[in-house]
């Protein structure tokens, strides 16, 4: 036995001796690519096999025998059986026991080979041919030093698509995409983690290693999906991720250094460079945010009509009620809403959001730090994305208007101009006048003027003002005949519907969507016009109000492309703009000039927002006479084309009278007025004694308040009149001029100061609401607010009463807020408008407006209504009488709507009647016992009544070719119940009974189409 091992030792020696790693004997081991251990032979290529091999010594180059049971290009693979068998001595042979990967276990047969580590660290091997196909020797390659592969130059993205899953749900997909080095046969890993900083703050997946062998395969294997944000801890989307690859020789050699891709956010990010945002004044900001991933839609609603994600902005600080404090608005965007709509296509692209101040009624420079939230809808397609709150943004509000401060246009009394810059000028001129343009937006005031008496002569008054907005034209006109005509001329954007508000029963306020706004004193026929700029207007008016722009050098400026000498006449308007004509053409509110803010009564985002044109805040003003902003243009009518009445636009046209007083020459004589001749030092004498009431001098000590060109139009009036009769319109003025300003000059109460920065004279004041802080003796609190209202009684109470607390304390048989109303008296009835008459093609007519003097609401005025009806031989049917209370519209104008207990409703059993017209004659009264004269309506159906006033007597007349009942027309062929309104020989349309036989009857008429078409 010795003999025989030294004898094979000596062999393998001499074996060992020809050295196989430099031996030329040595071969190269074919089919390299085929043994790599996990790979896939393609369609028609043939398997390696072995079984051919020669015995001998083989190189590998850079590959060993493999080390795994994973086949490569064969069907039955050799590896080794302990992965710690390579010999790790140079130039030392040693034994490798290798397993066959066979049909029925991983090592269903063994055998043993020799293997050499070659000074260059491969390896060489001596194999013996495969005992059967199909079997060979898979390879694996060989690891450097315990390092993985060099993969650094891979570049990673990550990329995102949406796909729906065979139960209809949409899912998120993430890839980390990368190109492949060629000749490379590695096993890859890919890792998700959360990002912050670029540091992998949470792990979200690890794929297994997986070989890259077409893109589609590797995403499959390695991909992320929504699920791994959601479990087992919840992320969802507002979160940033990377993903990092490694790669390995062999399935479980080790991996190389990872490579990492950049950051992806996932959801919707802000892409300004700031998270806190300075807004003031007119200078808003843009915020930019961008929706980076897709989003998934329901299966059949892909389209951008149905498909989309919207965000909605919330702003949890904002409070609209309070008028004390700025808030925050935004543009309108494309959905009339606030926040952002992304369609799917938007991914990638930056979308606007822009914001401005929205401001409060004070003029107190403040500044205020908000936070904007932006928060998703729910979207059912795709829960993921629903309610998803994006990063906060911070904004600090300053509305500095100290600009505005004592800046009023006005035209008062005879009319005394004054310019927004304080520039004080007359305008003796009668015609219609551009009194204020927006040079930006599109809204205008125009005032009317006439001589301020009946004989024509001058001086002139304002005695009609029209305020226009868009595609609306609110008017107050007296220029006719003395009666207030209120109306919307037209009302196409509804934008001034909510903007007119009754400050008192003769004083009226119209706000303009830039936060300016006219106030409009009505003393009889005459108006006197106060507008009031906003931070908008800073440079960009013209008109008779001027430049606003601090100077007065360019007030006087004519109409562009006008050189008339008179700058007041270039001013005037043509006839095609007049707003006073209800055929003027506007144009409609630009969308970009609307404004969109959110309910904030909830706390958090919901989709209840409002938007409007406006850009500054009115609270605490209740609208009147909506109900008259109607679009009369649009009217309802029914298949047959007769007009269909509704109670929208239910109000009269004119203002036409055509009552007649059977008291007309009896009057109460006024006293004769003292003409004197005045010097202008008496004047101001005169003037001063009646000015220098305690409201004037507490005014008078209002900072910044200066009444001097108050003061020179009394005196300018006494000096062309010879009278004192305009000082109290003065009086008036300076009273409305200094609490107005005063409102809109007072610190805000300190409770709405919480959290508000204040500032004063350059100095900032915080915390006004919690510390006791000495401020400047000049500021105007609502104390001063308090002061002067206690002593500004409307028109001194008319002489017929004392001022105490703001507030006349009458005289007995007076009453009113100025005590002006006789309680004595009822009213004195003025007459119905439209000339007392009311067509059913225009207009519902279940109620009418009635004109009156000395209506006192206080007491609740009463309309006695006494219904007639005419029928069609003409004679008046009495009805009784009854009354009803009436619904204020103005100091002189009264609403009595009318019962409708006489209608009749319209079924089969419906009868007819031959009733053409109705007349209402109506009377009212102060207190349900004492009723003025009446005047008369007719309300009658146009279509085929003709009715008309004869010498006090009423006559109406129905045409051929109609029917009528309940005082309508039907034509020929309409249904009425069970009749029909049909022919009857030579004679005039009547009502046949029994549908069905009068329908024979058009037949057997040989009627080729059918009357009911």
């Amino acid at each position: 036995m010795i003999i025989i091992y030294i004898a094979v030792l000596g062999g393998l020696l001499n074996t060992v001796a020809m050295n196989p790693c430099t031996d030329s004997s040595t071969q190269q081991l074919g089919s390299i690519r085929q043994r790599h251990v996990g790979y896939q032979l393609a369609k028609g290529e043939d398997a390696i096999c072995d079984v051919y091999l020669k015995k001998g010594w083989y190189f590998t180059d850079k590959f060993i025998l493999a080390s795994t049971k994973e086949r490569c290009g064969t069907v039955r693979n050799w590896y080794r059986k302990d992965k710690n068998s390579l010999p790790d001595k140079p130039n030392e042979p040693k034994d490798i026991v290798l397993c066959r990967n066979g049909r029925k276990s991983d090592c269903d047969k063994t055998v043993t080979v020799k293997g050499i580590k070659c000074a260059d660290n491969n390896y060489v091997f001596q194999l013996i041919p495969a005992s059967a196909c199909i079997e060979a020797y898979c390879l694996e390659p060989l690891q450097d030093n315990g390092q993985g592969p060099d993969i650094t130059n891979l570049k990673l993205s990550i990329n995102v698509e949406v796909k729906r899953l065979g139960n209809g749900d949409n899912e998120l997909q993430l890839y980390c995409d990368f190109k492949p080095s060629t000749n490379t046969n590695y096993y890859y890993t890919v890792a998700w983690a959360i990002s912050q900083s670029s540091i992998s703050t949470h792990e979200l997946h690890r794929s297994q290693r997986v070989k890259y062998l077409n893109q589609n395969d590797f995403r499959s294997n390695t991909m992320m999906t929504e699920n791994h944000l959601k479990t087992p801890r919840y992320f969802g989307l507002g979160v940033t991720i990377i993903c990092s690859i490694t790669a390995s020789n062999l399935p479980a050699s080790t991996e190389s250094v990872p490579v990492i891709s950049p950051e992806k956010f996932l959801g919707i990010r802000a892409l300004n460079s700031q998270t806190h945002v300075h807004i003031t004044n007119q200078i808003g900001a843009d915020i930019f945010y961008e929706l980076t991933i897709p989003f998934g839609c329901n299966e059949g609603f892909e389209e951008d009509n149905v498909c989309f994600l919207d965000a909605t902005l919330f702003i949890p600080q904002t409070i609209s009620s309070n008028c004390n404090k700025p808030d925050i608005i935004q543009s309108n965007s494309e959905t009339n809403s606030c926040g952002l709509r992304f369609y799917r296509h938007d991914v990638g692209t930056p979308k606007k959001l822009h914001i401005q101040p929205k401001f409060p009624t004070t003029n107190v420079h403040l500044s205020q730090p908000m936070t904007l939230i932006l928060t998703t809808t729910e979207i059912d397609a795709h829960p993921l994305f629903n309610n998803y709150a994006v990063d906060t943004i911070q904004v600090t509000v300053s509305t500095e208007q100290i600009v505005l401060n004592n800046k009023v246009c006005h035209a008062v009394c005879d009319p005394h101009m004054l310019t927004f810059d304080g520039l004080a000028y007359e305008n003796q001129n009668f015609g219609t006048f551009d009194l204020y343009i927006h040079t930006d937006y599109n809204q205008k005031i125009q005032i009317e003027t006439k001589s301020c008496s009946n004989n024509g002569n001058t001086p002139t008054c304002v005695c009609g003002v029209a305020v226009q907005a868009g595609g609306d034209v609110f008017v107050l006109n007296a220029c006719d005949n003395g009666l207030l005509d209120v109306r919307f001329v037209q009302c196409g954007d509804r934008i001034l519907q909510n903007k007119v508000n009754e400050i008192s029963p003769n004083k009226y306020r119209v706000t303009l969507p830039s936060g300016t706004y006219v106030d409009i004193h009505i003393y009889g026929a005459l108006m006197n016009v106060f507008v009031y700029p906003s931070v908008a207007d800073f440079k960009k008016t013209s008109g008779l109000c001027g430049l606003f722009d601090g100077t007065t050098i360019n007030d006087r400026l004519n109409r562009p492309g006008s050189n008339h000498p008179d700058p007041n006449k270039s001013w005037m308007v043509n006839a095609a703009d007049n707003l006073f004509d209800e055929d003027v053409s506007l144009q409609p509110w630009a969308d970009h000039y609307r404004f969109c803010t959110c309910d904030e009564q909830t706390p958090s985002p919901t989709n209840t927002v409002t938007c409007d044109a406006e850009t500054k805040k009115t609270c605490n003003a209740i609208p009147i006479f909506t109900d008259r902003c109607v679009d009369m243009r649009r009217k309802r009518r029914d298949a047959n084309g007769r007009y269909q009445p509704t109670d929208e636009g239910d109000f009269h046209k004119t203002v036409q009278l055509a009552f007649v007083s059977n008291f007309r020459n009896t009057f109460i004589e006024r006293k004769k007025r003292e003409i004197k001749v005045y010097t202008e030092e008496t004047a101001r004498r005169d003037c001063m004694q009646l000015l220098n009431t305690i409201a004037f001098q507490k005014c008078s000590n209002v900072s910044g308040l200066n009444f001097t060109a108050t003061i020179k139009h009394c005196i300018l009036d006494a000096l062309i009149t010879g009278t004192m009769d305009w000082t109290m319109l003065h009086l008036e003025t300076i009273k409305s001029l200094c609490v107005q300003q005063v409102i809109i000059q007072k610190l805000p109460p300190k409770e709405d100061l919480f959290g508000i920065t204040v500032i004063i004279n350059g100095t900032s004041y915080t915390n006004i609401s919690d510390e006791d802080i000495d401020l400047p003796f000049n500021v105007i609190t609502e104390k001063t607010l308090e002061e002067i209202r206690r002593v500004a009684c409307l028109n001194e109470c008319s002489g017929f009463g004392k001022c105490f607390n703001g507030s006349c304390v009458c005289k007995k048989g007076r009453i009113g807020e100025d005590c002006s109303l006789d309680a004595t008296r009822p009213p004195q009835m003025k007459g119905i408008p439209d000339g007392g008459v009311c067509d059913l093609q225009e207009r519902a007519c279940r109620k009418t407006s009635v004109f009156a003097d000395n209506l006192i609401f206080d007491n609740l005025v009463k309309c006695r209504i006494e219904p007639q009806e005419i029928n069609s031989i003409n004679e008046l049917l009495p009805k009784g009488n009854y009354q009803v209370a009436g619904v204020r519209q103005t100091y002189m104008e009264v609403s009595c709507p009318f019962a409708q207990s006489d209608e009749r409703t319209v079924n089969d059993e419906a009868d007819i009647d031959d009733i053409v017209a109705r007349v209402y004659n109506i009377s009212l009264s102060n207190d349900g016992v004492n009723f003025s004269e009446d005047d008369s309506l007719i309300v009658y159906d146009s279509a085929c009544v003709i009715c008309r006033r004869v010498e006090g007597f009423i006559e109406c007349r129905k045409e051929n070719g109609y029917c009528v009942t309940n005082g309508k027309c039907y034509a020929l062929g309409d249904i009425f119940g069970s009749y029909v309104c049909g022919e009857t020989g030579e004679g005039p349309a009547a009502w046949q009974p029994g549908f069905e036989d009068f329908t024979k009857s058009l037949v057997a008429k040989n009627f080729t189409q059918s009357p009911f078409a």
